[in-house]
């Protein structure tokens, strides 16, 4: 039964056999370009540097502190949305991370006004 499907053939008169070959020399082909396109985008590249090169090496005193500007505004921009992020959350009533260690400190600041005022009490009544 396995030899009837494999020499039958379509309306074409085109084999199963043979469109196995076709499929396997297709991707065979289709390997290939990706490879050939990947070695040119890497040649290009390494072609690319080798002229801007000077270019960057030129600029370097203007292109450095502007990079490291530029990274610190990401991190600062980052920390910022994280930060509005944290408090939105803790707003809404959410527990965010570290919720509790505000929570904490915000009991022990409301405390603090009473004990202050009982000590004082304490200080006048003698």
């Amino acid at each position: 039964m396995g030899d009837l499907v494999k020499s039958k053939s379509n309306d074409s008169g085109i084999t199963l056999q043979h469109l196995k070959q076709r499929s396997s020399a297709r991707r065979v082909l289709g390997i290939l370009a990706i490879l050939a396109v990947g070695a040119m985008v890497l040649g290009g590249g390494a072609v690319a540097l080798l002229l801007v090169s000077p270019i960057l090496l030129f600029f370097s005193p203007i292109l450095v502190p502007l990079a490291i500007l530029a990274t610190g505004a990401a991190v600062a921009f980052i920390a910022f949305v994280a930060t509005i992020t944290w408090i939105y959350r803790y707003a809404r009533g959410g527990r965010p991370a570290g919720s509790q260690r505000l929570d904490a400190v915000k009991s022990r600041v409301m405390e603090k006004p009473s004990q202050v005022s009982d000590k004082a009490a304490a200080t006048r009544s003698p």
